[in-house]
């Protein structure tokens, strides 16, 4: 699993000190103080000079919030006068949230406290905790097979469950991420500071379209956006010219959709259930395997296999890495695993992994 740490905290609360167990209400000046914390579950305890009247304490007593300003989830214990406030999930990296305590919380004694206060922190990923993955060495490849793992839509859970692989077995690969989920409340896909991180560490950010629709029920002038506010979009966050490649959305695609993006992107990927012959194939028309729920390793194994012997390019289209595997697209951990540790055991020499950016330029 990723190891997360260094959360720091920014204090900006009068009559209120930071102390390691907590936070204690004192008759301070006001102050600011930064302060690290080394846990993404931190629990905060509040001390109050006098126990506290329980009943004077709601549901709008005490929150936290988001640097959206969504509610984040906690529970609260009231202890005399601590009060211990629980989160119910971890929080996000690289978001800033907002503890705020309201005035009219009463002392045992229904008198009210004079003043609210806030505490403010941030989080912070660890990024030595992961292994970047190496950038690829042409000097590499040699008309031997290649081998890319894309993922489609940028859920989160690539995140927590194939991440850390990437990481784990310096295993390049491409996250083809939808534009407007990047800066959503869905907490289905990935935030930007988690697609920042997977940036970070070497994998390709490239895009999915803006929104994700059937392209060619579209109009000219919603292709082009769909390509160009997509490209917008990631880049507002990585910078530009990070987007090189596109995987289009239920590879619903034609001649007219390619003559749109080819103005956009170097690589186009598909479905096709074939691979790429390199020398003898449309990069603006890369084909894929895709991996359902019913698929096992044995499966890949063979459109690997076939590559090797092919000396072509196969590229496996993924979309959910869970457990359950319940919606069709989606795949374990533990079958990721798998391929990952085969194409590494075949040796770069029989099939060398790349992400799609680097394919494209090996192979034109």
């Amino acid at each position: 699993m990723i190891q997360w740490r260094k959360l720091i905290v920014i204090l900006a609360i009068p009559f209120v000190l930071l102390c390691t167990d907590g936070i204690v209400i004192t008759q301070a000046k006001s102050l600011i103080e930064h302060k690290e914390i080394t846990d993404l579950n931190k629990e905060w305890t509040i001390t109050f000079n006098h126990p506290i009247n329980k009943e004077s304490i709601t549901s709008s007593s005490i929150t936290i919030k988001d640097e959206a300003g969504n509610d984040f989830p906690f529970t609260f214990e009231i202890d005399k006068n601590k009060v211990k406030v629980k989160p119910k999930k971890s929080y996000e990296n690289y978001t800033t949230y907002t503890l705020s305590v309201r005035t009219g919380i009463e002392n045992d004694k229904s008198k009210l406290l004079k003043n609210s206060y806030k505490v403010i922190f941030t989080t912070n990923f660890a990024i030595e905790d992961l292994k970047k993955i190496k950038p690829l060495n042409n000097s590499y490849y040699h008309g031997q097979a290649l081998v890319t793992l894309s993922y489609d839509d940028g859920y989160r859970n690539w995140y927590d469950k194939a991440l850390p692989l990437h990481s784990k077995y310096n295993m390049p690969g491409t996250f083809n991420i939808i534009g407007n989920k990047l800066y959503s409340d869905d907490t289905i896909y990935m935030s930007p500071s988690q697609v920042w991180v997977a940036h970070d560490l070497g994998l390709e950010i490239a895009s999915h379209t803006q929104n994700h629709q059937f392209l060619t029920k579209k109009s000219v002038d919603e292709i082009h956006y769909e390509f160009d506010e997509s490209i917008n979009s990631i880049e507002s966050l990585l910078g530009k010219g990070v987007v090189s490649t596109v995987a289009i959305p239920y590879s619903d695609y034609n001649e007219e959709i390619r003559k749109i993006a080819i103005q956009y992107f170097d690589g186009i990927r598909v479905l096709g259930r074939e691979t790429n012959v390199p020398n003898n194939y449309d990069p603006y028309w890369l084909k894929s395997y895709p991996i359902t729920n019913k698929i096992e390793f044995a499966d890949v194994k063979k459109w690997i296999d076939k590559a090797v012997a092919e000396k072509s390019w196969v590229i496996i289209m993924l979309h959910g890495i869970t457990e359950e595997r319940l919606e069709e697209y989606e795949t374990t951990p533990e079958i990721l695993e798998q391929i990952m540790k085969y194409i590494n055991g075949l040796g770069k020499d029989s099939i060398l992994p790349v992400n799609t950016k680097d394919g494209v330029k090996l192979t034109k």
